[in-house]
């Protein structure tokens, strides 16, 4: 019997505290995202992806994506403070092999 190493675990398994990110969120864009189907991008629209600043994170930029239609509107250089509802953030390997984070969420919506 095959025991793997007891030090590794694939990144997919984790996830990470939102937290972290802290409160101060901007929304700085929004753009769609379609759905794909055997690697092919259809012109099925799965929902949203919105550009978000961490401004506690020293500027850090996280796309946040939210699927059903557009939650907030913004004018080109227009940014907007934000919450979300129910987000996640998991890790992953790029096609270079550096680590990155994939977000989603439930709900955007502006602070006030």
């Amino acid at each position: 019997m095959y025991f793997p190493n007891n030090n590794t675990l694939p990144l997919s398994g984790l996830c990470i505290d939102n937290t972290c990110l802290g409160q101060d969120m901007v929304v700085t864009g929004v753009r769609p995202y379609y759905t794909y189907e055997n690697g092919v991008r259809t012109d099925k629209l799965e929902g949203f992806r919105y550009s978000v600043i961490l401004l506690e994170k020293g500027y850090y930029a996280l796309n946040v994506k939210i699927p059903g239609e557009q939650k907030i509107e913004l004018v080109p250089g227009q940014s907007i403070p934000v919450k979300f509802t129910g987000l996640k953030l998991k890790l992953y390997y790029d096609r270079a092999k550096r680590v990155q984070i994939a977000a989603s969420a439930e709900d955007i919506s502006p602070l006030e």
